[in-house]
């Protein structure tokens, strides 16, 4: 087993072999004359990248989690405002909701339903006809 540079800690995690294999694939073109240590360092990156995206959100409140403080409000309101400053005023459609979720809650098919059916369930958004609602 390698020994871990101080400072480290080795974790461990699962992954589809798709995303597996496109990272490799990234790492090789990025680094190819020598792809050592770069796993690690790509890795560390993105786990920053993702932190700062999702700024002072905790534990608390995530659905993710198992402390279920949260009731979701703040998030359908979350994917509201996105959709208002992205110029949405009062009516959107199902797809601009699922964009929405993808920049504020998840692009899970369940993510995108559970918090669709809590807006709806809120007085937050109401159907006009076919794939139409509108912001309340």
């Amino acid at each position: 087993m390698p020994k871990i540079p101080k400072g480290k800690v080795q974790i461990l995690v699962y992954v589809s072999e798709e995303v597996a294999n496109k990272l490799h694939e990234y790492i090789r073109r990025k680094y190819p004359r020598s792809t050592h240590g770069a796993l690690s360092s790509e890795v560390q990156k993105a786990i920053e990248h993702w932190l700062s995206e999702v700024g002072s959100a905790t534990m608390e409140g995530d659905p993710n989690t198992h402390a279920h403080t949260d009731s979701g409000v703040s998030r359908v309101d979350a994917i509201i405002k996105w959709l208002r400053d992205k110029g949405y005023v009062n009516q959107f459609t199902v797809r601009d909701w699922e964009i929405a979720c993808i920049y504020t809650v998840g692009s899970d098919k369940r993510t995108i339903d559970k918090y669709f059916k809590l807006a709806e369930r809120l007085g937050r958004i109401k159907h006009v006809v076919g794939s139409v609602w509108r912001m309340m």
